[in-house]
């Protein structure tokens, strides 16, 4: 849990904070949490132990989060096995003999859609009732090749809409508010999307939206003045 604690800190300011004794006892703090009062060592052991944490391994306060999830996304790619996180429901039981599921062991990509990581790929696990044959899904299950939501399903971090495709509910979020109250046309919140997730085609999509903006309000200028 420290050790957490302190490299989510220097991935996130660095390490300028121990330069300055003020600051490091408030990052102190929030290593030990509840426990820090008791704990003996002073401010100055505290730097002395982080920079030993780095001066065993630098890349801790120059590695962004963005970054290691990049690093560990190839890797998996390179792997054939896209997983960086795994959709896959938490039921262990049948919804309807409660007899326990079996995981199936075959692992399915995923493309995700995601507000700040742009696209990228997952997989996708499926558990399997071999009596009900039932099949439970992330977010959803299917019997007799029926598909059917969970009650909870727009609460997970993600919506599989389909087998192959899930968006991070934190785009969709952004997606309504941007349509229905900044009254903003679909194209133009996806072009924003790609050119945020820095993908060259967002910026050919923008300025195709935008010809087409033009010419639409000549054709009404035209047809106007007739």
């Amino acid at each position: 849990m420290r050790l957490f604690r302190v490299n989510f800190v220097l991935q996130t300011m660095g390490d300028v904070f121990l330069k300055v004794s003020s600051i490091s006892s408030v990052i102190k703090r929030f290593v030990y949490g509840e426990v820090e009062e008791c704990c003996p060592e002073g401010v100055e052991t505290f730097n002395a132990t982080t920079r030993s944490l780095l001066y065993l391994n630098p890349r801790l306060k120059c590695t962004s989060e963005k970054d290691t999830f990049k690093e560990f996304h190839d890797l998996t790619l390179e792997c054939a096995e896209p997983s960086t996180t795994i959709l896959c429901s938490d039921r262990d039981s049948c919804r309807k003999c409660m007899k326990r599921l079996v995981v199936e062991k075959e692992t399915h990509a995923v493309v995700i859609y995601h507000a700040e990581r742009g696209t990228y790929l997952r997989s996708r696990l499926s558990k399997l009732c071999r009596v009900c044959k039932i099949y439970e899904h992330f977010g959803y299950y299917t019997v007799g090749g029926q598909k059917h939501f969970d009650s909870n399903c727009l609460q997970l971090p993600f919506l599989l809409s389909t087998e192959d495709t899930a968006f991070d509910m934190t785009l969709l979020n952004q997606c309504k508010n941007i349509l229905f109250v900044g009254a903003v046309a679909f194209a133009t919140f996806s072009a924003s999307q790609k050119r945020q997730s820095g993908y060259t085609k967002g910026c050919v999509d923008e300025e195709e939206t935008r010809e087409q903006k033009r010419k639409r309000f000549k054709g009404y200028v035209f047809k106007f003045r007739q």
